[in-house]
C-alpha cells in the first residue's frame, strides 16, 4: 500500500495552493473478515469486515491568497482512523460479480496538526470538521464502500475469469 501512495501531493483549490510531502503510512491493520454464503441460486455472499486501522503522517504547506494579501504556513500532521469496517452483499451470476449493497459505519478519526503559527486554530477547525470527515468515509456511498465495490468489481471479475478458464 505504501508503494501506491504518492510521496508528494500538490494541488490548488480556489485561492489555496497546498503541498503534502513525505506521506507515510506507519501502521496498516487489515480488518477482521468473515465471508458467509446467504443463498445458492444465484450464489449470494455477504462479506463483513471490522476493526481495521490506518495510522500515518505527512508534512504540509499551504498558501492562501486574497485581496487582503497572502498567508503561508507549514507543519506536520499525524492521522489515525480506527474501527474501519463494512458489510457488503455480492451476487456471483454467470461469469460476473455484482455488488448488491454495501454499508459502513463511521470510523473514529484523529488528526493532530502542528504548524508554525496557528496550530491552535487548526485544531479547532479539525475538531469541528471531524464529523464531516467521518460521514465522508461511511455509508453506502462513502469512500469505504466505494473502495470495496471497486475492489470487488475489478479484482473479483478477474478471479471469475480465471475460474471460467479452468472450467471451460
Amino acid at each position: 500500500i505504501q508503494r501506491k501512495i504518492p510521496k508528494d501531493i500538490k494541488g490548488k483549490s480556489r485561492n489555496v495552493r497546498y503541498h503534502l510531502s513525505k506521506v507515510k503510512i506507519n501502521k496498516l491493520q487489515l480488518p477482521q473478515s468473515d465471508l458467509r454464503i446467504k443463498r445458492l441460486n444465484p450464489l449470494t455472499v455477504e462479506w463483513t469486515a471490522r476493526d481495521g486501522e490506518i495510522k500515518g503522517e505527512t508534512n504540509w504547506w499551504f498558501r492562501y491568497k486574497s485581496w487582503l494579501g497572502q498567508y503561508t504556513d507549514q507543519g506536520h500532521v499525524s492521522f489515525s482512523t480506527k474501527r474501519i469496517g463494512f458489510s457488503v452483499t455480492a451476487v456471483l451470476a454467470g461469469n460476473r460479480i455484482r455488488v448488491r449493497n454495501c454499508f459502513s459505519n463511521p470510523p473514529s478519526v484523529d488528526l493532530r496538526i502542528r504548524g508554525r503559527l496557528w496550530s491552535w486554530i487548526y485544531q479547532l477547525v479539525i475538531k469541528d470538521s471531524k464529523n464531516d470527515f467521518r460521514k465522508m468515509l461511511a455509508g453506502s456511498n462513502g469512500l469505504i464502500c466505494k473502495s470495496v465495490k471497486s475492489l470487488l468489481n475489478r479484482g473479483g471479475n478477474a478471479v471469475m475469469k480465471l475460474f471460467n478458464n479452468f472450467n471451460g
